[in-house]
């Protein structure tokens, strides 16, 4: 058993590194600058800032979110590309310059370019101008600093000209930096001429050690760190921490009221096969799983939660009013009160699945050998079925339990959603619409995590439940 659990492992620990790089891959290619939706959340939506601040606060959050690092360990890329232009902490500046050298190869002429322009920047932004002329000395920093994210030539003259144009009107503007301005234009013609497009034919390879995105990212990971949300500003750890609860609540009481009804009413179908009371089984359960699960919470609350009908049960929230001030007895019947009708929701598809999957593997061993031998032993129907049949039925229904906890999650998403659970589904869905990725992203990796850990869990417990498995290669 111990070499078997080590050969599981051996593949567990492989798998579980491809599953964080993945997750690590898709958290870095989110739509949108990571750190101006970050800087969205911690200042009002298009509110208005300091320009100075708004810089320093965008390398701020840069640098604590590791964007400013290489991506990964290694990099293979193309000898014309830099091995620091990580360094470049503007997304949008980052991808311009990429695009430039994809184009013209030359990254000496390119990086000139790029830093005369951020001088120029920062020259025109200390100019001590008249407060009747300061639109028009921001439009010409604006032209600059779009300058730094435009690569094709008809806008980039555009922009050129524009400044040109800015020099002749603003005298100080013209006598201060007229002659760095046409610079500017110099700079951006050398880099068209100086064209060394034949290093991005020739590959290299960069080693950055542990200083990387992914090491970081990895790291943070470990420490329960799993970045900040855009739409609320708090650590996704907490806010998972405070739905996780609601939703193992659900889905562990829904797990076991499944299987205690589901295993009887197999064994009881398998006992009756061919007969009416299978007929009547079938149906009862094919009826109940074609209920679609919001229907069903819609009919329940129309029944049980009206005062025209039954009220007996509360339509939505996990709590009473005033509940907080309750002793803990109190609160935890009243948690349980108001999620009695979302447990049998989220139950009541798994009794048909479970029962069905029990009673077609039953039946295929009723003919086996062992099961013959028994017969022939004189033992009777029922200890035939419980005591020899069962036990090799329950296979299928361990495999079962490594999707138990994404099950969770995609199955409490409608359900906490009708009942205003606030567990893994409601928040998934609320990330979903809210494109906070940063939530999205954490789910996605928590949830992978839980389903490697789950086939892992049922992989032991196959062995358990039939030793051959774990005597035999798989």
């Amino acid at each position: 058993m111990l070499r078997y659990i080590a050969r599981r492992l051996v593949v567990f620990f492989p798998t579980l590194f491809v599953i964080l790089l993945v997750s690590f891959l898709i958290s870095r290619n989110v739509p949108g600058d990571q750190v101006y939706s970050r800087m969205d959340a911690v200042y009002q939506r298009g509110s208005q800032i300091d320009a100075e601040l708004r810089s320093r606060e965008y390398l701020r959050i840069s640098h604590e979110m590791g964007l400013d690092l290489p991506t990964f360990y290694v990099s293979l890329n193309q000898l014309a590309y830099p091995d620091t232009l990580h360094r470049i902490p503007v997304l949008s500046e980052r991808n311009a310059l990429s695009k430039l050298i994809g184009v013209y190869g030359n990254w000496p002429e390119i990086s000139t370019y790029f830093h005369h322009l951020e001088a120029v920047e920062a020259k025109i932004a200390k100019l001590a101008v008249p407060e009747a002329q300061k639109m028009d000395y921001l439009s010409a920093q604006r032209a600059v600093s779009e300058l730094k994210m435009t690569t094709a030539d008809a806008e980039v003259q555009y922009r050129l000209d524009q400044l040109q144009s800015l020099t002749k009107s603003l005298p100080l503007l013209g006598d201060s930096l007229g002659s760095e301005i046409a610079k500017i234009a110099s700079n951006y013609a050398s880099i068209r001429a100086h064209e060394t497009k034949w290093k991005l034919y020739v590959p290299t390879l960069h080693f950055f050690g542990f200083k990387n995105q992914f090491h970081h990212w990895l790291t943070g990971l470990l420490m329960g760190d799993l970045g900040k949300s855009y739409s609320h500003d708090r650590k996704v750890s907490k806010m998972i921490t405070e739905a996780l609860p609601w939703t193992m609540f659900l889905g562990f009481f829904s797990f076991c009221i499944a299987y205690l009804i589901a295993i009887p009413v197999g064994v009881y179908s398998v006992r009756h096969r061919h007969q009416w009371q299978d007929n009547a089984v079938t149906i009862g359960l094919f009826l109940l799983n074609s209920v679609p699960t919001f229907v069903a919470a819609m009919l329940v609350m129309t029944f049980f939660c009206n005062q025209d009908y039954w009220q007996l049960f509360p339509t939505s929230g996990v709590a009473s009013d005033g509940s907080e001030l309750w002793s803990w007895p109190e609160r935890l019947f009243d948690h349980a009160y108001h999620l009695i009708l979302p447990t049998i929701m989220m139950s009541y598809h798994g009794i048909a699945y479970v029962s069905r999957q029990l009673r077609m593997g039953m039946v295929e061993n009723l003919n086996a050998d062992y099961i013959r031998t028994a017969r022939a032993k004189g033992l009777s129907d029922r200890v035939v079925i419980w005591r020899h049949n069962f036990r090799n039925a329950l296979l299928p229904l361990v495999t079962l339990i490594s999707g138990l906890l994404p099950a969770m999650v995609g199955g409490a998403m409608i359900t906490e959603f009708i009942f205003s659970v606030p567990g893994m589904g409601l928040l998934t869905l609320n990330a979903l619409g809210s494109f906070d990725h940063p939530v999205v992203v954490g789910i996605y990796t928590l949830t992978s995590i839980a389903t490697l850990t789950g086939f892992f869990i049922s992989d032991i417990l196959y062995a358990f439940v039939d030793p051959r498995i774990s005597f035999t290669k798989r």
